[in-house]
């Protein structure tokens, strides 16, 4: 998790804090929000296929770099890009939160979508035993999860926007 942790806190942190920055600009200006948030998103969703392309060859390359004994973890690797790639694509809705004042829904979100992603690794380990199993469903649960919170933060935009604005003379 660590290796595969690297490029996306890289990606993340940079991306997220001119984005941030941005977003908290066009607020103060009352300028809408919607179009940075689907450009953004839409052009972080564009390394999704690159990032599980390259995932692919994961089990190879840890082999080559790490050793051996952690081709097994290039496995579990490939179904993880599933989940970080879309944990990439989800940092402009995640940096727009406390621009459009959403921390309240964002603490259940996260909440709910940690519980799920706990409760189906568990479940399918306890139930199969397969380890590779049990990250694959946790992977899918955190796809799943990260989708539905963009979906969840671009309503939040449309009705922060949609609300009347107070006038400050």
């Amino acid at each position: 998790r660590s290796v595969l942790n690297l490029p996306s806190n890289i990606i993340g942190t940079a991306v997220g804090n001119v984005l941030y920055a941005r977003f908290a600009e066009l607020s103060r200006e009352n300028k809408a929000l919607m179009p940075l948030l689907l450009r953004s998103t839409a052009a972080l969703f564009a390394l999704v296929p690159v990032i599980i392309g390259l995932a692919w060859f994961a089990p190879a390359v840890f082999a080559f770099v790490f050793g051996e004994q952690w081709r097994e973890a290039g496995h579990y690797a490939r179904w993880m890009s599933l989940w970080l790639s879309i944990a990439i694509a989800n940092i402009p809705a995640v940096r727009l939160v406390p621009v459009i004042k959403a921390q309240g829904s964002f603490l259940v979100a996260s909440i709910l979508s940690l519980a799920a992603r706990v409760l189906a690794m568990y479940g399918v380990f306890w139930v199969d035993g397969d380890a590779i199993l049990a990250v694959a469903v946790f992977s899918l649960v955190s796809v799943i999860a990260n989708a539905g919170l963009i979906l969840m933060i671009m309503a939040a935009t449309y009705r922060y926007e949609k609300a009347p604005k107070a006038q400050t003379d």
